[in-house]
């Protein structure tokens, strides 16, 4: 898989089961600064799907120059352990084993889960 910037892995598009690319898009400037917040924004290489990742916001879909969340409660996004640390990506897809495995960007968190957890994050 190839390495984004920092070292991290390219997150996969949970549709499309491939790397995302960079999101350089003009989005962000639609929202105010503590909405954006630091880090990379990606989005699905397939031009028809509106997915897109960002740390701060998880997987979302673009809607009116707007987040519009996935899991439909931005309040129970999968997110790390590590205060600050954001939100995690999709890293592996086993369709044989039906489990995702989701990553944290700044350290060593992982979560293996079947990929109905992305619609109802455990309570950790």
């Amino acid at each position: 898989m190839p390495a984004g910037e920092a070292g991290m892995q390219l997150p996969l598009c949970p549709v499309h089961e491939g790397p995302m690319i960079h999101d350089f898009g003009s989005w962000a400037r639609a929202l105010p600064p503590e909405e954006v917040g630091p880090g990379p924004l990606f989005k699905c290489r397939d031009a028809e799907c509106r997915l897109r990742w960002a740390p701060q916001h998880e997987y979302f879909e673009l809607r009116d120059g707007r987040p519009r969340y996935t899991n439909m409660n931005p309040a129970q996004r999968m997110r790390c352990r590590m205060k600050g640390h954001g939100c995690l990506y999709v890293a592996e897809i086993s369709r044989e084993e039906n489990k995702w495995t989701w990553r944290c960007t700044q350290c060593e968190q992982e979560l293996r889960a079947a990929p109905g957890i992305w619609v109802n994050p455990p309570e950790w």
